[in-house]
């Protein structure tokens, strides 16, 4: 779980890397404006940092109830002894 976590991190830093390279290429060849493109890139870093953040809930989720399930499952046997 520790690893995906980092993995995530690592992964939204090399998003707003790349974003971050892109919208300078795009100011300083196409000469666009600075602001816009700073809130599009924004936007976009935003978005994938929420969409990997969701990923992460959902996967923590299934191994959360996927352990608690394991442990109802062993307590049932108990019981049943």
């Amino acid at each position: 779980m520790n690893m995906r976590s980092a993995l995530l991190h690592v992964g939204a830093d090399l998003v707003r890397s790349m974003v971050t390279v892109a919208e300078g290429c795009l100011v300083i060849f196409f000469h666009a404006d600075g602001r816009s493109t700073d809130a599009y890139a924004s936007l976009i870093v935003s978005l994938t940092v929420l969409v990997g953040a969701a990923a992460g809930m959902v996967s923590w989720t299934r191994l959360s109830l996927r352990i608690l399930g394991s442990q109802r499952a062993d307590t049932a046997l108990l019981c049943a002894e």
